[in-house]
Formats: structure tokens, C-alpha cells, sequence
């Protein structure tokens, strides 16, 4: 069986023209998670550049 996971509290910047980043908290049965995004856009598409697990 799959686990179920439920979305916290998301937080979201533009520190640069055309980036993003953001932190979602994620909560499990045992533990939670924060996932920090950084994403940059590139024309008409984004690019994940950095993805962490915390």
C-alpha cells in the first residue's frame, strides 16, 4: 500500500525576475518533511534547477 501524505504550509519567493522559490511542508505518518524548489524560467517552460528532500 501507498503511503498518504498531506500538504502543509507552502511559502513561496521571487528573489530574481523570471525565479522561484519555494518550501512545502509535507506531513507523513511518521514524519515531516520540508521540500525546497528552485525554479527558473527559460522562454515559455520552467526548469527545476535544485530539488532537496529536507
Amino acid at each position: 500500500m501507498r503511503p498518504t501524505f498531506s500538504i502543509g504550509r507552502i511559502v513561496l519567493s521571487e528573489p530574481l525576475p523570471g525565479v522561484i522559490e519555494g518550501v512545502v511542508i509535507v506531513h507523513g505518518k511518521a514524519r515531516t518533511r520540508a521540500v525546497a524548489v528552485r525554479l527558473e524560467r527559460l522562454g515559455p517552460r520552467w526548469r527545476a534547477s535544485a530539488i532537496n528532500v529536507l
